[in-house]
């Protein structure tokens, strides 16, 4: 295994727009994967096979990371790149110096900023299995531009690609012991707010209000660890009381990102006693008795 470091920047100046478009994905992944840590750029494998990043989340779980700026040659190298990634998973944790865990299944990531439908079918029978393919989405509006990382699947699933994906390969992979309580998670999560949404594959579930990662479930190992933002810290997530105080940090955050609540005779911005710090300080709920109880169900 080798660096491409060396001759790719041999060139007399490395184009800005490639810089930016690094710090973009940089930034693109770390949304999803929150805690993600990059390790190296450029590898090349002696057995063939690339990755333009290496990285490893949280968990200590290796992530290759592949661009596919040539579509003809990325589902190939994707291929090369999971095949190298598990068969030497030892070499690897001992490369980055410990840094990855040798012993859960590598993840190879690839981005493709031209959405090409043939390149989604080629990699179709691995999508949710150790594999996965994101497309690159700009929404603009008068705040700024923003690009997010979205899933990308098939339109269309061939006949013969029986497979699994998002909340049924994480639920898949999961010991039998904690697929209830994930199912548990996913939909009482799923119903805080219509305005949730939900990530998922096979390693992880994140569930986004309005752009902002809410909560991250993730599976290490046969363990499920679970987190609020704007924390990192993983807590067990092992049974329901441990999904109960996941749901009640999770309702805290997210009425906090609402900001103040609107009432009648309220003006448009909202009357600053009402905001859940305000109401925190003077004793009052943050809830009706009626909202905390259609919640709880």
């Amino acid at each position: 295994m080798s660096t491409r470091g060396q001759k790719a920047r041999a060139s007399p100046e490395e184009p800005r727009e490639k810089g930016e478009l690094w710090r973009a994905l940089e930034a693109g992944l770390q949304e999803i994967l929150p805690g993600l840590t990059v390790l190296d750029r450029d590898l090349v494998f002696d057995e063939g096979g690339r990755a333009d990043l290496a990285a490893a989340d949280a968990t200590g779980r290796l992530i290759l990371v592949l661009l596919a700026e040539d579509l003809d040659r990325t589902a190939l190298e994707a291929l090369d790149a999971l095949s190298f990634a598990r068969r030497h998973a030892t070499l690897l944790a001992h490369h980055f110096k410990g840094r990855v865990e040798a012993e859960l299944e590598p993840r190879i990531v690839v981005v493709t900023p031209a959405v090409d439908e043939r390149l989604t079918l080629r990699l179709a029978p691995l999508l949710g299995s150790g594999l996965e393919l994101f497309g690159v989405r700009t929404l603009a509006s008068r705040s700024g531009e923003r690009s997010y990382l979205v899933p990308l699947e098939p339109a269309e699933a061939s006949p013969g690609l029986a497979r699994v994906h998002g909340e049924e390969a994480f639920l898949e992979a999961l010991p039998s012991d904690l697929r209830g309580l994930a199912a548990d998670a996913l939909e009482r999560l799923g119903r805080l707010d219509d305005e949730l949404e939900l990530l998922a594959t096979r390693d992880a579930l994140s569930w986004r209000f309005r752009g902002e990662v809410l909560v991250r479930i993730e599976r290490a190992g046969n363990l499920l660890r679970a987190s609020v933002s704007p924390h990192e810290e993983r807590h067990p997530l092992d049974g329901g009381p441990a999904l109960e105080d996941l749901l009640e940090r999770a309702l805290g955050r997210l009425v906090s990102l609402l900001g103040p609540r609107g009432g009648e005779g309220g003006d448009a911005e909202g009357d600053p006693g009402t905001t859940p710090r305000a109401l925190l300080e003077k004793g009052e709920p943050l809830l009706s008795p009626e909202e905390i109880e259609a919640f709880r169900d």
